[in-house]
């Protein structure tokens, strides 16, 4: 067992601000926010309107009230972006998981229109906005010059090629992960391990009715870390999964199953977004564990009927919270299936058992969804590797051992040769069944 992190302890020096900075700041990320709001739906609409519709009329004045209003603030508007990152005059924007979608929305189309985004210098006019608009029309709309002017006229909005920006963001990317020191990616993954961990502590605390509200919201930017991190140091990021703390189990299980979907995603060829998602699934995979009274969850000895059947409500009160503090959109019903689906027995929940071949190998499709099958094999996984208060425990290989004999109806036998492989382990027997059931509440 590992010494216990203080998050405290990893992070990055930074000049004290006074309350007006802050304040200044906030009002800046939330016009932000709202610029990239407008921008969305004027994007949408163009596509089915013309420019020049009295439909856009308000939009325009709003997105043209908000960027003024920026430049005011700020003396001009740099919005540059790709997937789901955007920097506003050099910041990092940060984004609501309710509005993940709309931006990456967003940078699809500036990336099919060979855009990065604009820059704004001097107020805008609303005829100005409408030719910036008519670029993402549905018919290819207007022609952009290098220099930004559009259709030959040079507007004030300056548009920046898509190319010119990947450097940008790359770099940017970069000076996250190094504080003033010069911290190296090795011990920011250790970093990024511990702000999840110090998250998800306060998260959790909030459920609980105790200390300051913490907005979901916060965990897409610290997945999204978490994946950058693990592209780069795959073997010490998989190491982080060993650090546990017996008397935090609910919030170490949760980080922890959330790297290992990382990483298993990964291995399986899932692109940064898919990792964001599935990593977010893993850290609020079960927390419907703190509606079930400790005396239940740390009993040493067996359950009774009664405590059993409040164990079992753990998927349903998870899916209750998720539904209450998250906007209801894709990655929400992603995380609600894979959720419900992870604690089905895989090979029992084949529609079609005579598809099923004797070499093991599982049909075309499953009833059961990709997230709900790898969160079954990373939640067993680290639940089995942590120690309980019936049980130590089990080391890797065993654990491995153990998911591939007595548990092994429970996991798709395609993805859980593939986790073996991404864990680096490889067990030397299989176990047949011997023993009692194996609980992994």
């Amino acid at each position: 067992m590992g010494d216990i992190i203080n998050p405290n302890d990893f992070r990055p020096a930074a000049p004290p601000k006074d309350a007006k900075s802050e304040t200044a700041d906030a009002k800046v990320q939330a016009l932000g926010r709202q610029l990239l709001s407008s921008l969305y739906m004027l994007v949408r609409t163009v596509k089915i309107h013309e420019a020049d519709n009295a439909i856009f009329n308000k939009p325009i004045e709003v997105f043209r009230e908000t960027i003024n209003a920026l430049v005011a603030r700020e003396g001009e508007v740099n919005l540059q972006g790709a997937e789901h990152t955007v920097y506003l005059n050099g910041k990092l924007l940060k984004i609501d998981i309710s509005s993940l979608e709309n931006v990456k929305y967003i940078m699809k189309e500036f990336q099919a229109h060979n855009l990065g985004g604009f820059g704004v210098d001097r107020p805008v006019t609303a005829e100005e906005l409408r030719a910036f608009i008519n670029v993402f029309a549905r018919e290819g709309g207007t022609k952009v010059g290098e220099d930004g002017a559009i259709d030959g006229k040079v507007m004030s909005i300056r548009m920046a090629k898509y190319r010119k920006l990947q450097d940008f963001v790359e770099r940017a990317k970069d000076e996250s992960c190094a504080d003033a020191s010069g911290m190296d990616r090795r011990k920011y993954s250790l970093v990024a391990y511990a702000r999840t961990v110090f998250f998800l502590k306060r998260f959790l605390d909030h459920l609980k009715g105790a200390g300051r509200p913490v907005h979901p919201a916060g965990a897409a930017r610290l997945v999204h870390d978490l994946v950058d991190v693990c592209f780069d140091q795959r073997t010490n990021f998989l190491g982080l999964t060993s650090v546990k703390e017996a008397g935090d189990y609910n919030c170490y299980h949760a980080v922890n199953t959330a790297l290992l979907n990382i990483v298993f995603g990964a291995e399986l060829g899932l692109n940064k977004e898919q990792l964001s998602d599935l990593a977010l699934t893993g850290l609020f995979h079960d927390l419907g564990r703190i509606r079930v009274p400790d005396q239940i969850l740390m009993k040493p000895g067996p359950l009774t009927p009664g405590e059993r059947v409040e164990v079992e409500k753990i998927t349903l009160y998870t899916i209750k919270i998720l539904f209450r503090v998250r906007t209801l959109d894709r990655s929400v019903i992603e995380q609600v299936t894979a959720v419900y689906e992870h604690r089905i027995d895989f090979i029992r929940s084949l529609r079609d058992r005579a598809s099923y071949d004797e070499r093991g190998r599982s049909p075309q499709k499953s009833a059961v969804s990709l997230f709900g099958r790898i969160l079954a094999i990373t939640h067993v996984f680290d639940a089995l590797t942590s120690d309980r208060p019936w049980r130590a425990a089990y080391p890797a290989p065993k654990a491995l051992e153990i998911m591939f004999g007595e548990m092994r109806q429970k996991f798709d036998p395609f993805l859980i040769r593939i986790f073996v492989k991404a864990m680096a382990f490889v067990p030397t027997k299989h176990l047949q069944g011997e023993g009692a059931t194996i609980s992994v509440a």
